[in-house]
């Protein structure tokens, strides 16, 4: 009878390790599989493979093994008949520990699949005591700019600038370029972050739970998308955000679109082409063939005409109000001109 006391123990300290191992390589596994959720372990799993039954599963056997541990032992040693004849807890209580274990280590991840069960709450309250070290904020873009009107237009969307709009397309007014900012990492549900900002006690009233990671992609002027060939970038889930057109091979490099870029903003700032003084016929001329593409008005009647080859033109109105009348009867032609003061 001993030995068949010891053979279930032994089997039910098997079975606990073995579910623990597998708990673990996988959830390192769909870790590494993308560096931007590091440090976000608790829902890996059930997002990526399982959904929420994996943890149920876990959960399941561990409540099992600590009943069944107790009970065995309880039956084994409470009946006369079935008593080894030396009392071995040892195995016993490794196994309750080995099952109280499993239902630590997923109860948080547990909770995120059920947040709406009572007993999730219970275990965010209790987390809470522990007072985990969370820096529970968003880390910095570095990547962030301000989009300056006079250089971007966006014709979709709210074109507000926030980062979070996948929705908006900015066209560059002078290069064959266009960008809109796509979500490349989801680590947590947006219910998983708010229930985690309550746990820990996060003041955070008007907090959605709204943790994507997004980042610009650039387009060419056909609008097919400018590969960067990076991997951080280039994942599942930003890919599934482009259309079968965008995904076709674009007319130019990454490296190239930036080289434009860089080119392009260190002409803008340091010109090395002096304006040329001209009639009021030529600017109006240049103006109504499309061929500007930023007027600046002074505060008198002299105009600043930059054309869309990078040349400037400066010149003076027969009257103050002649631009906006010109511009008037340009129409179409017009549309895209960025104008300043």
């Amino acid at each position: 009878m001993p030995i068949r006391y010891i053979g279930f123990q032994t089997a039910l300290f098997i079975t606990l390790i073995s579910v623990f191992i597998l708990e673990r390589v996988s959830t390192f596994s769909t870790l590494t599989s993308d560096w931007t959720c590091i440090g976000q372990r608790t829902a890996m799993l059930g997002e990526t493979g399982f959904d929420s039954g994996f943890y149920d599963i876990i959960m399941m056997v561990a409540v099992v093994a600590v009943f069944a541990a107790f009970l065995d032992y309880a039956l084994t040693h409470g009946i006369p008949a079935l008593r080894p004849k030396k009392h071995r807890w040892g195995l016993p209580l490794v196994n309750v520990c080995a099952g109280l274990g499993l239902l630590a280590i997923c109860a948080i991840p547990w909770a995120h699949f059920n947040v709406d069960d009572p007993l999730a709450d219970q275990i965010y309250q209790g987390r809470a005591l522990i007072a985990p070290d969370i820096q529970y904020e968003t880390p910095a873009n570095l990547r962030s700019f301000s989009i300056d009107p006079n250089i971007w237009y966006c014709d979709i969307g709210p074109c507000d600038g926030d980062d979070k709009d996948t929705v908006s397309t900015y066209h560059h007014r002078y290069l064959p370029i266009s960008f809109r900012f796509l979500v490349y990492a989801d680590c947590m549900s947006p219910e998983f972050n708010r229930a985690t900002a309550r746990a820990i006690g996060a003041d955070m009233p008007v907090f959605d739970g709204d943790r994507r990671r997004t980042e610009r992609a650039f387009f060419d002027q056909d609008g097919r998308f400018i590969d960067p060939e990076i991997g951080w970038l280039n994942t599942p889930l930003m890919r599934s955000q482009l259309s079968e057109d965008e995904k076709q091979p674009a007319s130019i490099s990454f490296n190239r679109a930036m080289t434009l870029l860089a080119n392009w903003e260190l002409e803008e700032r340091y010109p090395t082409r002096m304006p040329t003084w001209t009639d009021w016929e030529a600017l109006s001329a240049a103006i109504l063939s499309g061929q500007a593409a930023s007027v600046y008005r002074t505060s008198d009647l002299v105009l600043i005409v930059r054309l869309r080859d990078g040349s400037e033109l400066i010149g003076t109105q027969t009257h103050v109000n002649d631009l906006d009348w010109l511009l008037e009867a340009c129409g179409s032609n017009c549309d895209g001109i960025a104008l300043n003061r």
